[in-house]
Order: structure tokens, then sequence, then C-alpha cells
């Protein structure tokens, strides 16, 4: 029993992060407005959504909207000193002492089709924390709770078919080419294609097992 509990209390953490629940404060919209919106290159990366000026009332609204509709909304954070978007933030030391690098979610069905037990993930990484890995740690660890804990049958991944990067990202994580819908982003005089990934459980549950066999044989 204390071996279980132990790994129950690290199941929010990995070896470089810390995930917490989004929060409908301020502070957490702050970071949403500057981490996410207020980067331009970013901002047309993540999602297909018109291409705007950052605004704070947009940035609150997103927050409450993930909050409703999420399965799993949490922040990915670094331990270490507190950045500006986090001073005034209410809490613990300790919940002020992590610093906000991203974001993760995971979609809730509509009641009508939960019993599919499909989810859809997105992710978001701040820009001077990318090219680091923390990305592909934290998609990992949103894969590992999905499967693990909320009893997904398939987690869906899609993205603008310029997005080279989360291309990248999602079929170093396993996840299957689904296909395309053409031409369905109009962005910068040109129509691009949605491109759609899909991981099931068994096979991550084969790619866990394959990575464990690889640790073991190593150590």
């Amino acid at each position: 029993m204390p071996h279980f509990t132990h790994k129950l209390d690290l199941v929010f953490q990995t070896k470089n992060l810390i995930y917490r629940a989004l929060e409908n404060t301020s502070a957490d919209k702050k970071f949403i407005f500057d981490a996410v919106q207020s980067g331009t290159a970013s901002s047309a990366l993540a999602c297909p959504v018109l291409f705007l000026p950052a605004q704070t009332q947009r940035s609150a609204d997103w927050v409450d909207s993930l909050l409703k509709s999420s399965l799993l909304a949490v922040v990915a954070c670094l331990p270490g000193s507190v950045p500006e978007w986090i001073n005034d933030a209410p809490g613990s030391k300790e919940a002020k002492a992590l610093v906000p690098i991203g974001l993760l979610t995971l979609s809730k069905s509509p009641d009508s089709i939960a019993h599919c037990r499909d989810t859809e993930l997105g992710v978001f990484i701040a820009e001077p924390f990318q090219n680091q890995g923390y990305g592909a740690e934290a998609v990992g660890w949103a894969l590992d709770w999905a499967f693990r804990f909320a009893g997904v049958h398939r987690v869906s991944a899609n993205t603008i078919a310029f997005n080279t990067r989360s291309i990248h990202l999602w079929q170093k994580l396993g996840f299957r080419d689904e296909g395309r819908k053409r031409d369905m982003i109009y962005f910068d005089l040109q129509w691009w294609d949605w491109c759609s990934f899909g991981l099931l459980q068994h096979e991550w549950v084969e790619r866990r097992c394959h990575q464990h066999l690889i640790t073991t044989s190593s150590s």
C-alpha cells in the first residue's frame, strides 16, 4: 500500500514539470493573455480561429470555455521563481513558486456520445520554453492520465498543415495519421489542410511496454 500511495502522490508531475489545475483567476487569465494570445506566431499555430490582436476579454472568455468544456485543463509548470503574471495570484507560497509554461487540455464529449470515450488533446507551450522537450513531456503525461485514470479509448489531435512542429510531435509520440480535410483553413492568402491524428488505448499500452523494456534492458 505505501508503494501504491507513493505512486499516486507523483501522478501530477513528471521529470521536469508539475501539473496544476487551470483556475478561473486573474493570474491564469493573464498567463493565457501574455503567453498564448500575445505571441503572434504561436497564436497562429495554436488554433484556426480568426487571426486577431490579443484581447484580455477574449482570454478570459477562453478560460471560462475551457473550464466548462474540458475533461482535463491543466497548466504545465516548472518549479522556480515567480513570473510577473502570477505575482497577484491568491494561494500558497508553493503554488506561487510554480512557473507556468504551458497549457494542456482534453475535451469533454457531449453526453450523447460519452460512451465512445474519445477526447481531443490540445497543448500549448509558451515561446521562451519551446524546443526544450517540454511539449513531448507534457503530452506524454496527458496521455498517461487519459488512459490510466479517465478510461478513454482514444485520444485525438488535430492541427493545421503548416504546423509541422505539432505534426512531428504527434508522430513522435505514436499517433497515427488519420487523414485530413483539404483546404479547410484559410490563412494569409492560402488554403491549408486540417490534419487529424489519433492514438488508441492498446497502442499506448504497447508503446509504454516497449519503452519499459528498453529502460529495463539499458539499466
